[in-house]
């Protein structure tokens, strides 16, 4: 329930599969018990492109719902891992996450569309512990607050 919700990308590694977004969000949300919605949006080219959105399903496959398989329409199901969240106060949602598909595909999330740059600092020293490579992740423009 905590991860649920609107989540902004702060960075990612570079994909065949989203060109020149701008604007990234992905929102969750609970289906059922086993199956959560997922919304992926982006602008083309920059914050005034088109929008382009795809809507598709996650389910997780342990107790521990860091780890999604994510149907979005392709015909597969792709792996997610939540590899990394930072704890927030009591039960509240959480603030920041990096999310890894195969070890090689890399996302940062931030509940808002700008982070502080030594919160951007830590997640990406925390990537690195993990064994990535953080160099491979670029920044993605967002709305500034």
């Amino acid at each position: 329930a905590r991860y649920l919700g609107l989540w902004y990308e702060i960075a990612t590694s570079p994909s065949q599969q989203q060109p020149a977004c701008a604007g990234t969000t992905a929102e969750y949300s609970l289906i059922d018990e086993s199956t959560i919605g997922v919304t992926n949006q982006c602008y083309l080219g920059s914050l005034e492109g088109r929008l382009n959105s795809i809507e598709g399903t996650a389910r997780p496959i342990d107790d521990t719902f860091a780890r999604l398989l994510v149907d979005l329409g392709f015909g597969f199901e792709a792996p997610y891992t939540v590899i990394d969240l930072v704890e927030t106060a009591d039960d509240e949602p959480y603030s920041y996450a990096t999310v890894s598909a195969a070890g090689f595909q890399y996302w940062i999330l931030s509940r808002t569309p700008q982070i502080p740059d030594d919160v951007y600092t830590e997640l990406l020293e925390r990537l690195e512990e993990r064994g990535a490579d953080s160099t491979r992740l670029v920044r993605t423009e967002q709305p500034v607050d």
